[in-house]
């Protein structure tokens, strides 16, 4: 399991944000498990997080995407 304790991303909360500098390095840094598992992921927002409203942080974390070989399970913040 992991968890973001908050500020995923820094200014602002823009789409290309958290794809740049969540999405993009948290998937090239683990792929995926090799046993074919599907490890949680937990956010918790930030400051930052918030000024879009959450808009950006749900559309990440909140829908059951994935991220890397991470499963993002929650449904809201």
């Amino acid at each position: 399991t992991l968890v973001f304790g908050g500020d995923e991303v820094y200014p602002m909360p823009s789409r290309d944000a958290y794809r740049t500098r969540t999405v993009a390095p948290y998937t090239a840094a683990f792929p995926g498990p090799a046993d074919g598992t599907e490890p949680a992921l937990f956010a918790i927002p930030g400051n930052h997080d918030w000024y879009d409203g959450l808009t950006n942080f749900v559309r990440t974390f909140c829908q059951g995407g994935r991220i890397g070989g991470w499963h993002c399970h929650q449904a809201r913040s």
